[in-house]
């Protein structure tokens, strides 16, 4: 099976990014697509394959997004791709979906071939910009030495409080 290239091309609507990925000797448009789980490719986009690869029959069930219509799968089929200096075969899912034409690029592929990194520790996020700013986050309160703040109010709003509530008992620390 041949490989294929790839070559990042500007959003349609500015809002979804693309990628060109060569397949069985055509290029074929993919939205970047985090949220997707697998490959899917458009039956149009299969057809206009110019090495159409054998489909093998799936038992997958998909749906999309917020729906409980199942996405018609006609079959699927691996090619190696290549993507920033990676290849790897992978996994594609033709679809006969009459709503939507698009073909997705899911979010283990977009992850296998570093497209997009996931980052799932605020930890070690919140610990970089710590580090990186030490003096604004040390562990006392800080004080501005000559800085004069002044707090805009409505003069014609007179000033209130709040009542004091009192603490459940139950919520008591004995």
């Amino acid at each position: 099976q041949r490989g294929g290239k790839v070559q990042m091309s500007r959003p349609r609507n500015n809002s979804e990014p693309t990628i060109d990925l060569e397949l069985q000797s055509s290029v074929t448009t993919f939205v970047i697509d985090t949220g997707a789980g697998s490959n899917l490719i458009s039956v149009e986009s299969y057809n206009k394959m110019i090495d159409k690869p054998k489909l093998t029959p799936t038992s997958k069930r998909m749906y999309g997004f917020n729906s409980d219509e199942q996405i018609p799968i006609l079959g699927t089929f691996e090619t190696s791709i290549t993507i920033n200096n990676i290849t790897k075969p992978t996994m594609f899912y033709v679809i006969n979906n009459k709503l939507s034409s698009e073909n997705l690029l899911g979010i283990k592929t977009l992850r296998e071939f570093k497209i997009v990194e996931i980052m799932n520790h605020v930890a070690t996020f919140t610990h970089c910009i710590k580090t990186k700013f030490r003096k604004l986050f040390e562990d006392r309160i800080g004080r501005m030495l000559g800085v004069k703040v002044n707090i805009a109010t409505d003069p014609t709003h007179r000033p209130s409080k709040q009542p004091h509530y009192q603490v459940p008992y139950h919520m008591i620390p004995n």
